[in-house]
């Protein structure tokens, strides 16, 4: 987690606090989609399935 908050999110986990939106919010959730924080959110979401990866052959090597 140290790691994911470190080198990928600054700090944040929370989905809502990366991209500033709350999902219960209909007009919210409707202009996220229409935006870059969607783009922002496939670049996190690459960076955290490296990161993953990165651990599981760590632990495999072990």
């Amino acid at each position: 987690m140290k790691r994911f908050r470190e080198e990928i999110t600054d700090g944040k986990i929370l989905c809502h606090d990366l991209v500033n939106v709350d999902w219960t919010d209909f007009n919210q959730v409707k202009s996220y989609r229409g935006s870059d924080k969607r783009e922002y959110c496939r670049v996190l979401t690459g960076k955290t399935a490296k990161l993953v990866g990165e651990i599981l052959e760590k632990a495999q090597a072990e």
